[in-house]
C-alpha cells in the first residue's frame, strides 16, 4: 500500500498475488474489504459489490452479481461477510484468530 488511505486496483491485485508469500497481505485484503463495505455493516451487499466491480472495471449485470453472491455466501444471508470474502480471495477456508 502507498499509505494514501485508499486502496487502488493495483494494490489489491498485488496483495492477492502476494497472499502465499506475505502474511501482511491478509491485512491488505481485510483493509480492502473494509473500504468496499461503505456502510460499515461488516458485509458486502449487492449494491456495494456492484460498486466495487464497476470501479475495478469489471461491471457485471445484476443477475451476475446475484449469482456471484450465491456462490460465495456460505451462511445464505444474501451478503458477503469478511470471512466469506477472505476465503474466496485467499482460495482457502478462512478462520480468523
Amino acid at each position: 500500500m502507498d499509505k494514501s488511505g485508499d486502496i487502488d486496483f493495483e494494490e489489491f491485485i498485488a496483495a492477492l498475488e502476494a497472499k502465499q508469500v506475505d502474511p501482511e497481505s491478509e491485512d491488505v485484503i481485510k483493509y480492502a474489504f473494509d473500504r468496499f463495505d461503505t456502510d460499515g455493516s461488516g458485509k458486502l451487499s449487492h449494491a456495494e459489490l456492484e460498486d466495487v466491480l464497476r470501479h475495478m472495471g469489471e461491471p457485471l449485470s445484476a443477475r451476475e452479481i446475484k449469482r456471484l453472491i450465491e456462490i460465495v455466501d456460505q451462511n445464505n444471508d444474501g451478503q458477503i461477510d469478511t470471512n466469506e470474502f477472505m476465503a474466496v480471495v485467499l482460495d482457502k477456508p478462512y478462520l480468523p484468530f
